[in-house]
């Protein structure tokens, strides 16, 4: 189940569960609790781990990193992310898992 959430500003909110130190950079899909997981081979250090993950979520969504905003959780995998409205269609693609 996606669960995003439209904004008045003209974003998009969503959860994100967040994989580190994984064998690759994907987007897995939505899991059943609503979250997008995404798995990063960075590990959580120094921030790495987050800056990657906007890296990945950028190229996926076609959208520029300084447009993507980790608005909660930075230290925690479980993390809720702020995207442009126009990345909507894109994150709807990402299969159930």
């Amino acid at each position: 189940m996606k669960k995003i959430d439209e904004r008045g500003d003209g974003t998009l909110g969503f959860a994100v569960s967040l994989s580190p130190r994984s064998s690759r950079d994907t987007v897995v899909g939505w899991t059943p609790a609503g979250a997008l997981k995404i798995a990063v081979t960075a590990a959580p250090a120094d921030g790495a781990a987050n800056r990657r993950l906007i890296e990945v979520l950028s190229g996926a969504l076609d959208a520029p990193k300084s447009e993507i905003v980790i608005a909660a959780g930075l230290t925690s995998r479980s993390k809720r992310l702020v995207v442009p409205a126009s990345c909507k269609n894109r994150l709807l693609r990402f299969s159930d898992i």
